[in-house]
């Protein structure tokens, strides 16, 4: 496995729609921990770059004491290493799909495929072999680019690229979501079947719960859920997890789009003074876009506040 974190990806870190994304997963974590999950116990292991948001919320609001990044890259390793934010993180100049093979196997664990590229053979190829290694009750997610790349100037472009990087999982799938507003929906898919393709012969399934789309720069799709048997997938149910809005359990289902509208610190306060609202609420003191209305009623609990957006 060749992929792994690029430097690059901090670009990222500090906006708002991925500290929305952070937010709501940290909310499912909860949900797991309370329905008997041992969150606190599991192992993270993910892409922190030099920022390590993602590692500095889940030690802050889970209490998760075993982190792991990976730093592929040599030039940035050091930096990274000089960042981490807490002792308790350990950063390791590997790939993510070889620091996850490097980690006993049995243990609970989450792992991050956080990459900040467009699909490629070697993201999944670190899907396949990482989900392979992951035990009942551990949680995968995976996060790509899902603009066209670069070398594709039409649809029929696209589609060949994909083919070319995922065979027979990108040539099943309908034209249609080859087009610049569906190919998200072409990632999630060929995300999904490599899960299972890495699952093949262990018994498990893997259950979706998660598949949120976010503009960041770049339009970024991110697909995660948990790896059950049969006793973890009732457990899993029983947790009430699925009653989430953010949570997308069906595979055909439209992704959770988050979409953070450009609001005064003023405008906000007065907003969440009336959070939560019902349909007819509307803003009497100034002027808000519907559109950017609906978003920020679906948002609001995990909005962070200005200072949290520079973590």
């Amino acid at each position: 496995m060749t992929t792994g974190a690029s430097s690059t990806k901090v670009q990222y870190d500090l906006r708002a729609a991925k500290q929305v994304e952070r937010r709501m997963l940290i909310d499912a974590f909860q949900i797991l921990a309370v329905g008997g999950f041992p969150i606190r116990d599991y192992e993270y292991c993910g892409m922190g770059a030099i920022y390590f948001v993602d590692f500095a919320m889940l030690h802050r609001h889970l209490g998760m004491e075993h982190l792991f990044s990976a730093e592929e890259d040599k030039g940035s390793y050091k930096r990274a290493a000089f960042n981490c934010p807490y002792s308790s993180v350990k950063v390791e100049n590997v790939t993510i799909g070889d620091l996850v093979k490097r980690r006993p196997t049995g243990k609970d664990r989450i792992v991050w495929l956080d990459f900040d590229q467009v699909m490629g053979a070697a993201h999944l190829e670190d899907i396949r072999q990482t989900t392979s290694l992951l035990s009942p009750g551990s949680i995968l997610l995976v996060t790509l680019d899902a603009e066209w790349p670069e070398s594709a100037e039409s649809v029929v472009g696209v589609k060949e690229y994909y083919q070319s990087v995922a065979d027979t999982f990108a040539a099943s799938l309908p034209v249609d979501w080859y087009h610049r507003s569906e190919v998200h929906r072409a990632c999630a898919s060929i995300i999904l079947q490599t899960v299972e393709s890495g699952l093949n012969g262990s018994g498990l399934h893997f259950e979706r719960l998660f598949y949120f789309t976010y503009a960041d720069g770049h339009l970024m799709v991110s697909v995660g859920g948990m790896i059950c048997d049969d006793d973890c997938r009732k457990r899993l149910r029983l947790t009430g997890i699925h009653r989430s809005p953010y949570v997308r359990t069906d595979w055909q289902a439209a992704p959770c789009h988050i979409e953070v509208p450009k609001l005064t610190r003023k405008e906000r306060m007065y907003l969440d003074g009336h959070m939560p609202a019902g349909e007819s609420f509307r803003p009497e003191p100034f002027d808000l876009p519907e559109q950017d209305l609906r978003h920020y009623k679906e948002i609001y609990r995990f909005m962070p506040s200005y200072g949290e957006l520079y973590l």
